[in-house]
């Protein structure tokens, strides 16, 4: 006989973190090359994230995944991600 039991992950509720964005979960992308993280915020009053990769314009992000991606034929396998949570109010918070 087979069980299959469905496990949680409950980290982040056992061990709370004080940090204003906490990266909650790294997965590999199903299709090509990449990442594909989970931001959480504790803050009060938190709207959505805004996020840029290099020198890139900001996008917005209101479920706080965000795709990390590698196409083929990149010269550098670095990038610098920026983010930043919006409150409600609008004003911004510089996060990480």
């Amino acid at each position: 006989m087979v069980r299959t039991i469905s496990l949680r992950m409950n980290y982040w509720d056992l061990y709370p973190r004080r940090e204003p964005i906490v990266l909650r979960e790294v997965r590999r992308v199903r299709d090509g090359i990449g990442v594909e993280i989970m931001l959480e915020a504790n803050i009060d009053g938190f709207s959505h994230y805004l996020y840029a990769f290099d020198d890139e314009a900001f996008t917005k992000s209101l479920d706080g995944r965000i795709r990390i991606c590698y196409a083929g034929k990149e010269k550098s396998r670095t990038k610098t991600l920026r983010v930043k949570a919006v409150l409600e109010d609008g004003s911004e918070n510089p996060g990480v």
